[in-house]
C-alpha cells in the first residue's frame, strides 16, 4: 500500500513515473475485474446449494485485504488524478456485500431442499412404488420396544427381590433415604424438562408422544417423596422405577424417530 500510495501521489515529471502509474492502475484493475468475476460464481454457486460455509473464513481475510487495498486506490485516483482523467469507480463488492448475498442465497437453497422434500413425502406414492422408509420405522421401533422392555424387566427382578428382603417400614425425616430421593428426584425432573423443551423446539414427534410420558415420569418422581413418608419405602422405589423406565422410553422415542 505504501508503494501504491508513492506511485499514485508521485507527480508525473518523467515518463518513468507515468509508466509506473498506468502499471499499477492496470493492476488494481485486473484485481477488480477478477474479484467481480469471483464474487459471481460464489453467489451463483451458493444459489445451487454446492458451496461449503466452511470456505468463508480463508476467503474473508484475503477479500478485506484487496477491500482495504482498492479502496486507497481508488480514493488516491479521485484525490490525485487530474482534472482530464475519468472518474474511477470500483465494480467488486466489498467483503460485507458479498457475505450477506452467499448467505442469503444458501438459505434459500437450504428452504427450497426442504420444501421439496417436504413436496415429495406428501405427493401420493404409487401402488408399485416401495415404501423406503417402513424399514426403518419397523426397526426403530423395534429397538425402542426391546430396550425399554430390557430396562424394565432386570429392575423389576431386583424390585422382587429386594421387597423380598425389605422389612416393609415407613421412612421419615431423618433417614439419609429421603433426602437422597429429593435429590434424585430434582435431577430427574430437571432432565424431563430439558429434553421436553428441545423435542418442543425440534418439532419432529407429536406433541402427545413425549408430553404424556414426561408428564407420567415427573408425576411418578413427586409421589415418591411423600410416599416414602406415608407408606412402607418399598413402594416409593417402585414409583421410583416407573419413573426412570418412562424417561428412557421417551429419551429413546427423541433419539430414533
Amino acid at each position: 500500500m505504501r508503494i501504491i500510495k508513492q506511485v499514485l501521489t508521485s507527480n508525473p515529471v518523467s515518463s518513468n513515473q507515468s509508466q509506473k502509474r498506468d502499471a499499477f492502475a492496470g493492476i488494481m484493475g485486473e484485481y477488480d475485474r477478477q474479484a467481480d468475476s469471483l464474487q459471481t460464481q460464489m453467489v451463483d454457486t451458493a444459489h445451487r446449494g454446492l458451496f461449503d460455509p466452511e470456505f468463508l473464513n480463508p476467503i474473508q481475510e484475503r477479500w478485506m485485504r484487496l477491500d482495504e487495498t482498492l479502496k486507497l486506490h481508488f480514493d488516491l485516483c479521485d484525490l490525485y488524478g487530474g482534472e482530464d482523467e475519468p472518474f474511477l469507480s470500483r465494480r467488486s463488492l466489498t467483503w460485507p456485500e458479498v457475505r450477506s448475498l452467499v448467505q442469503v442465497d444458501d438459505v434459500g437453497t437450504k428452504r427450497d431442499d426442504k420444501l421439496g422434500q417436504i413436496q415429495l413425502a406428501s405427493r401420493p406414492r404409487k401402488a408399485t412404488e416401495p415404501d423406503t422408509t417402513a424399514g426403518s420405522k419397523v426397526a426403530n421401533a423395534f429397538i425402542l420396544w426391546l430396550v425399554v422392555f430390557s430396562c424394565a424387566v432386570a429392575p423389576a427382578a431386583l424390585f422382587a427381590l429386594g421387597y423380598s428382603r425389605s422389612l416393609h417400614l415407613q421412612g421419615t425425616v431423618n433417614d439419609a433415604d429421603f433426602w437422597f430421593l429429593i435429590q434424585a428426584t430434582l435431577v430427574q425432573i430437571q432432565g424431563l424438562v430439558v429434553s421436553a423443551l428441545l423435542e418442543r423446539k425440534r418439532g419432529r414427534l407429536p406433541r402427545w408422544r413425549w408430553a404424556i410420558p414426561a408428564a407420567i415420569a415427573g408425576a411418578c418422581s413427586i409421589v415418591a417423596i411423600p410416599l416414602y413418608l406415608t407408606v412402607p419405602r418399598d413402594w416409593s422405589s417402585f414409583l421410583s422405577l416407573v419413573a426412570g423406565t418412562t424417561q428412557s422410553f421417551m429419551i429413546l422415542q427423541l433419539f430414533l424417530f
